[in-house]
């Protein structure tokens, strides 16, 4: 509407000096012709120039007000333009880096499904589980994203065999030589250990359970072994960097009866990924003494009708004290009397030893 008013303005002034310098050479007045928006911004100028010489003060500052309302229209509308250039210039690039992306995950297995997807096309092409636990993420903080499911194994009755998968790599990590019995109830578990990564397994039988560890390195997978009598739910101890597990056996009474679980220490060997056991080595009573607070240990468990037997002292600073109870008039078929095997454990700080007997000490400890 503006322009409008501005186009019929500037031609009527146009007209109006045209007419005064034809009047002096007695020729027809010439109609301007129309032109395009930028020929009209143009000569709207011109006329305004025209305009300012010609006509009051009054229709030039009309003139001008009509200019600024053209170059603010005009603004307005290169700066829609420019920013719909930008947007669709930034769809474009986002979208071809979205694309791009993508593609980088996809040919890299780095998500869940692709490596589900990678497992079953490179297992046979059984299916994956998904009612089964499993795991996935950077467990080894390596850049590379891991996964540890169910597959459905090649023999039906044999039920899921447990896959670990990263990258192009996989690796069949249960049933094994050492754990032949596939077992769809285990449950996988992350294990960190200062900088080492493990993935246990539990195998639950019907009265003890046998621990199996993985070390996961540069997202692969590699066996490892215990070593030892305690096979059982192997756990790192706190941050001192070594592992407890318990060792299952009969040992309450001395006739061979009574099951009892008692824990031993382990260390992790990098150079054969081995947990080995602290080796106990015979202590004798007087060497126990000479810690602070010995004595008052070895005194409460003569009061309550216990024996020393063996004491043991590990590499690791753990004491056992190995007790017997005998039970009066009792003997097994050849004479022998029977006792009850109990122990207590201690832990050396210094100059002195702190009582870290669990609440259920049964049975005795072995070197």
């Amino acid at each position: 509407m503006k322009k409008t008013k501005l186009l019929a303005l500037a031609c009527t002034l146009l007209l109006c000096g045209c007419s005064s310098n034809n009047a002096n050479t007695g020729e027809m007045p010439t109609l301007p012709e129309l032109t395009t928006t930028s020929e009209t911004e143009a000569e709207t100028v011109q006329s305004s120039e025209t305009v300012t010489e010609a006509v009051t003060t009054a229709v030039s500052s009309e003139t001008e007000t009509s200019t600024a309302e053209i170059s603010e229209t005009t603004s307005e509308t290169t700066s829609e333009a420019a920013a719909n250039t930008i947007n669709e210039t930034t769809a474009e690039t986002s979208a071809e880096s979205t694309s791009e992306s993508v593609s980088e995950i996809g040919s890299g297995f780095d998500t869940e499904n692709a490596l589900i997807m990678f497992l079953e096309e490179h297992t046979g092409g059984y299916e994956f589980h998904e009612a089964e636990p499993r795991l996935f993420g950077d467990f080894d903080k390596d850049g590379k994203n891991e996964l540890i499911a169910y597959i459905e194994a090649p023999d039906t009755a044999t039920g899921y065999n447990l896959w670990f998968a990263s990258g192009g790599y996989i690796e069949l990590i249960a049933p094994n030589s050492e754990n032949p019995v596939p077992n769809i109830e285990i449950e996988p578990e992350i294990v960190y250990s200062g900088d080492n990564t493990f993935i246990k397994l539990e195998y639950c039988y019907e009265s003890n359970s046998v621990s199996d560890y993985f070390r996961i390195v540069n997202s692969q997978v590699v066996p490892c072994t215990i070593e030892g009598y305690a096979r059982q739910e192997l756990r790192p101890d706190g941050d001192t960097g070594d592992f407890t597990a318990a060792h299952s056996t009969y040992d309450l009474c001395s006739d061979g009866t009574g099951h009892t679980w008692k824990s031993y220490w382990l260390y992790f060997s990098h150079e054969d990924n081995t947990f080995y056991p602290y080796v106990g080595h015979l202590m004798t009573e007087e060497e126990l003494l000479k810690y602070e607070g010995a004595s008052e240990v070895l005194e409460n468990a003569r009061s309550e009708g216990y024996k020393i037997a063996d004491i043991y002292i590990r590499e690791n600073n753990i004491i056992n004290i190995n007790l017997r109870e005998y039970w009066e008039n009792a003997c097994n078929s050849n004479d022998t009397p029977i006792y009850e095997n109990k122990f207590i454990n201690l832990k050396i700080t210094g100059n002195s030893v702190e009582n870290i007997t669990p609440e259920y000490n049964d049975g005795f400890y072995k070197p």
